[in-house]
């Protein structure tokens, strides 16, 4: 899943692009927040972001 692509709201940790797909998604229990999984469209690193 590649999620919705976003510019100026992220940054890709490894080569710094700043065109980033970004989806929400529930990884811990349910009274947990979302983690945002994070893939960018350059180098294709992914991350996340709790």
């Amino acid at each position: 899943m590649q999620g919705i692509l976003t510019k100026d709201t992220y940054m890709c940790p490894k080569c710094d692009c700043i065109e980033v797909y970004a989806y929400l998604e529930q990884t811990r229990s349910s009274d947990e927040p979302e983690t945002r999984m994070l893939t960018c469209k350059e180098c294709g690193h992914g991350w996340r972001e709790y």
